[in-house]
């Protein structure tokens, strides 16, 4: 919004308050239904957060390396997540026979002239490429 030049709220804080405070004011005055509101690491705040969820609204805020404990609570909360999605039900055995199957057909590319570790990477920034790989057709 600040490249476009528009300012969506405004709040004058209080003698030697800061943004802080001010932070949660201006946020009560904003319909935050379904909006994600991004703060810097200035805004990681529990009474921030707080008002945000009471406003039915969801939240992106930067976390800096000198609040250690809250950033081992995020690592620990993100990796136990992505573990247990690998492990649920049949989760582990399809990724690996997907996989295995994305590699056959990087190694079937007969136009192929660089590794596999190389044509994994194109796949993923060359939206084209995959689906050379699949229907054999492009380029």
């Amino acid at each position: 919004m600040s490249e476009a030049g528009l300012v969506i709220g405004q709040c004058k804080t209080e003698g030697k308050s800061n943004e802080i405070t001010a932070v949660p004011e201006l946020l009560k005055m904003l319909d935050l239904r379904g909006a994600t509101v991004t703060i810097d690491a200035m805004g990681c705040q529990t009474q921030i957060a707080k008002t945000i969820i009471e406003g039915d609204g969801n939240y992106l805020i930067s976390a800096k390396d000198n609040q250690l404990t809250l950033r081992k609570d995020i690592e620990k909360t993100c990796a136990e997540a992505d573990d247990a999605r690998h492990r649920a039900g049949n989760t582990a055995q399809n990724l690996a026979t997907l996989r295995h199957f994305a590699l056959n057909i990087l190694r079937g590319d007969k136009d192929r002239k660089v590794g596999v570790a190389n044509s994994r990477r194109r796949a993923g920034f060359d939206r084209r490429y995959p689906d050379k790989l699949v229907t054999g057709v492009g380029e």
